[in-house]
């Protein structure tokens, strides 16, 4: 879908806000939807600028304050007069000239991170979940990055705009680490919370969130997550064991909030977390180098995230009130499945080694060699590789073999300079065993 001028008009009067940013070579377009993104006087304070006079010198020629008219909703459903001089910032970059709104005086205090691609049927019941929160709606907005999807994503959103309020990015640049930060860049709130896009928040999940923060102890907690809980589209096998199925991103510490202590044992979930905006600046937001990519099954974006808040002091909360609900689709419940996953997180791992450690090509290659031979010391694990991996036992045995292979030649193949590079690696033939 395409949204020129006309594409655009023929969404409907209610997306009456395009914003089109250039970002290098790509151009990012937003949509800010109706009802509740709202403008304000000229030269009263906002979020965004002080007076125009300020914004202007923050963002140099290239940038204009324009004054604008925009037509207010009466209460009788219909537009009434519009009313002038209401601020609106515009911004020139590469020929291109868009329009966007300061937002309103009060920002939202929560801003609930989606990022979807190709999901709209599924869109629905993650928006509605944030939408049915017990939260008041001016406390929290909806960011919806749209990752370059070519279904009904964006009439989704558009036709949800009146249930809750809803920020639409369009962010083309392929990769979930890159619509993760796009999100939190175009987020209005202090509090950022991240939710996937076939997840469904549970009650009180917005007010546990905002209470976890307002708790805070000399701002300590740079992180807070929650339980994550499968539905399982199909019955689980019986050869899925629990330390192989979290790899669903199933998430269970417990029944009582506590510390995360070593994210090498237990980990938060970027389907479920959130954090303060301010730390996700500190930290630089997600690597774009991991996560998935297109059709690969990279990883660790959300465990990089996680390493670097604690790194800086802060401390990763867990707390079982913030639950969602994670959809376990049937695709998934196979082996073979399960063995590309196991040989992604190998990879993953060597690529976030390699982002940490900086390590010289002779240093992977000792690395390498090292991890490769633990896997040769290992019999079982040889054994398991080549096995059908019927029982639970052997079945685990063959992916942790393959997480070894994984982080090998993730070590002696990775280039920092590409991320995107990794997308047309594939697993070695071992991997592949359907049932």
């Amino acid at each position: 879908m395409t949204l020129d001028g006309e594409g655009l008009a023929g969404l409907g009067a209610a997306a009456t806000r395009l914003v089109l940013a250039e970002d290098h070579t790509e151009a990012q377009m937003r949509i800010l939807l109706d009802p509740p993104v709202t403008t304000h006087r000229a030269g009263t304070p906002c979020g965004v600028c002080a007076n125009a006079t300020d914004f202007e010198a923050a963002l140099g020629a290239d940038h204009a304050v324009a004054l604008a008219t925009r037509p207010e909703h009466g209460v009788d459903g219909e537009d009434s007069a519009p009313q002038p001089q209401q601020l609106q910032h515009v911004r020139r970059a590469g020929g291109l000239v868009g329009v966007g709104l300061c937002r309103q005086l009060s920002d939202p205090l929560i801003s609930v991170v989606l990022c979807t691609r190709n999901r709209a049927n599924l869109l629905l019941g993650a928006l509605t979940s944030i939408a049915g929160q017990d939260l008041p709606q001016s406390e929290y907005e909806v960011v919806l990055v749209d990752n370059g999807s070519t279904d009904q994503t964006a009439k989704v959103a558009l036709d949800f705009q009146s249930r809750a309020p809803l920020q639409y990015v369009r962010e083309n640049r392929v990769g979930l680490s890159i619509a993760r930060n796009t999100g939190w860049q175009a987020a209005n709130g202090a509090i950022v919370a991240y939710i996937d896009d076939d997840a469904t928040a549970k009650g009180g999940w917005l007010k546990t969130i905002r209470e976890t923060f307002a708790t805070n102890q000399a701002g300590m907690v740079g992180l807070v997550g929650g339980p994550v809980e499968p539905i399982w589209q199909a019955p689980r096998p019986t050869w899925l064991s629990d330390e192989i199925a979290r790899s669903l991103t199933i998430v269970d510490w417990g029944s009582s909030e506590k510390i995360i202590p070593d994210i090498r044992k237990e980990w938060l979930a970027g389907a479920n977390m959130a954090m303060p905006k301010c730390v996700l600046e500190k930290v630089g937001g997600f690597h774009p180098s991991l996560d998935r990519i297109g059709t690969n099954l990279l990883s660790n974006g959300d465990i990089l995230l996680q390493r670097e808040i604690a790194r800086r002091g802060y401390r990763c909360l867990y707390t079982p009130a913030m639950a969602i609900s994670h959809l376990v689709p049937s695709s998934r419940l196979s082996k073979d499945w399960f063995l590309r996953r196991f040989y992604w997180q190998g990879f993953s791992d060597a690529v976030m080694h390699i982002i940490e450690q900086s390590p010289s090509p002779y240093s992977r290659i000792g690395c390498a060699i090292r991890r490769a031979g633990r896997l040769v010391l290992t019999p079982r694990r040889i054994r398991a590789l080549f096995s059908s991996g019927g029982n639970r036992s052997d079945f685990a045995l063959k992916c942790f073999a393959l997480l070894d292979i994984g982080f090998v030649l993730g070590l002696l193949v990775h280039r920092r300079r590409n991320p995107a590079s990794v997308s047309s690696l594939r697993p070695p033939n071992s991997c592949h065993n359907r049932s």
